[in-house]
């Protein structure tokens, strides 16, 4: 049997509340809503082609992220 090489990535709406998990420390583990979403023309089906753009009411800043650095927020 064979195994997907990849995960697909997770395709978040606007709307959406999430929270950061990739590695940048100013936004990690931060709580924002998802406000934009574009796709990137990308060639390599195995990076995730979408970008994420995050609002975060606390301080107003807003940041963009790929969906593999985000998870829902619970």
């Amino acid at each position: 049997m064979q195994t997907p090489s990849h995960k697909t990535p997770r395709r978040f709406t606007v709307g959406d509340r999430v929270r950061v998990v990739g590695e940048a420390p100013e936004y990690q583990g931060r709580i924002g809503t998802i406000t934009n979403r574009y796709e990137l023309a990308v060639a390599d089906s195995q990076r995730d082609s979408y970008r994420y753009v995050v609002f975060f009411i606390e301080d107003g800043a807003d940041a963009v992220f790929y969906g593999f650095e985000l998870e829902m927020a619970s």
